[in-house]
């Protein structure tokens, strides 16, 4: 945690981006303005807690805005790329993909081999391209990653990142300097019980305030399905373009009742397509999925409801969903310092004009989306495992 994120990650960062290496030769720091505009322009999917900060609130930075949900390994390589030199690119881009083999769902023993070499590269090369004075212990923990890993599995499984949770969690319960282990109690039991006292209050002020006081953070469900739930608002359908109109005629919808919603959750994350217009730091459209068993990248343009029945006002009538997706295919990938090795889960997309309509028991997982410079780039999750 410390060592990756908030030891070597931020060292590199500082290294390239601080005023007082401006004269060096990787320094990118006459580019500041056009860093911190591609930064801020990025609008991170639903489960990524924090939006991105402008460079110089760097020393501000909490550490999981550092690692791989944030910084390091989804927004680095595509703010840096045209701003930073292609040799300290390559060179930041082989930790990249260390650090994204090592944090996958599963580790094969060719795996912890290249992710070795990557790292013996990164760690060998940093004091040619920048200077020997900045390589602290970090670094050198770095070469010892691999083998951690084979021991112990996965970095995720051994993350310090949800006990600092809890511990704020914790924290966030004490309110005294005596008897800590009683306040945590009595606070742990109001939360557990809100919800049975707030039945037994009489109607009036105090009771509204509790009701919303529990309930403030719940979307609001329009429906509920064996494996999703929809959320947000529903427009009926007016007007449909011609692969909406395709689908409808050969599903036989023609004549039924189409609505469009914009939000769908799924197991940890919320999917929400290029139709909704109630965010505008967010963004949860970038998803892959599966057609044909074959997993594709593509933008949830809109969700279509359709009913089964002719009812012309809202009704709970029997329903379906279907996602409408355009599909994207790869056009560029990152570079590392070992011929034929690229960064695995970040790369430049191109939207094709190929749409399909799926059903969302197809759709796995949300992307990280950036379109920066009239460029696409969207970035996979490490695992599936780290999804707050």
């Amino acid at each position: 945690m410390h060592q990756g994120w908030g030891g070597v990650i931020k060292k590199q960062l500082t290294l390239v981006t601080k005023e007082k290496y401006t004269t060096k030769k990787w320094s990118v720091h006459k580019g500041s303005e056009d860093l911190n505009k591609k930064l801020v322009d990025i609008k991170p999917p639903a489960h990524i807690p924090r939006v991105p900060r402008p460079l110089s609130e760097l020393p501000y930075y909490k550490i999981s805005e550092l690692k791989l949900k944030a910084f390091a390994v989804h927004y680095s390589l595509p703010i840096y790329n045209g701003t930073l030199q292609n040799m300290y690119l390559d060179h930041h881009a082989t930790l990249v993909t260390a650090l994204q083999i090592l944090n996958a769902d599963v580790i094969t023993s060719a795996g912890l081999k290249t992710a070795n070499e990557l790292l013996d590269k990164y760690v060998s090369y940093f004091a040619d391209l920048y200077d020997e004075d900045f390589l602290t212990i970090n670094f050198h923990l770095l070469l010892h990653l691999p083998k951690i890993v084979q021991y112990l599995g996965p970095l995720w499984v051994s993350s310090c990142f949800p006990h600092e949770n809890i511990n704020g969690v914790l924290l966030s319960l004490v309110h005294g300097t005596r008897w800590v282990d009683k306040q945590i109690s009595s606070s742990v039991e109001l939360v557990l019980n809100l919800s049975e006292k707030i039945t037994n209050l009489p109607d009036g002020e105090p009771k509204k305030f509790c009701e919303e006081l529990l309930y403030r953070r719940r979307r609001k469900c329009l429906a509920a399905f064996d494996d999703f739930e929809i959320y947000g608002s529903e427009q009926e359908l007016k007007e449909a373009e011609p692969h909406i109109t395709s689908f409808l005629s050969q599903a036989k919808f023609v004549n039924s009742k189409v609505t469009v919603v914009h939000c769908i959750k799924k197991s940890k994350y919320l999917f929400v397509a290029l139709s909704n217009r109630a965010s505008c730091q967010r963004d949860s459209s970038a998803v892959t999925f599966f057609k044909n068993q074959n997993s594709e990248v593509g933008i949830i343009e809109k969700f279509l409801r359709t009913f089964h029945c002719q009812c012309r006002s809202k009704c709970m009538c029997d329903s379906d969903v279907y996602a409408v997706v355009r599909t994207a295919k790869i056009v560029n990938s990152f570079n590392t310092l070992i011929p034929d090795v690229h960064v695995p889960n970040t790369h430049e997309y191109e939207l094709t004009d190929n749409i399909v309509v799926i059903n969302p028991k197809n759709v796995c997982s949300v992307f990280v989306k950036m379109p920066l410079s009239g460029k696409l780039y969207i970035s996979k999750p490490c695992n599936s495992q780290e999804v707050e």
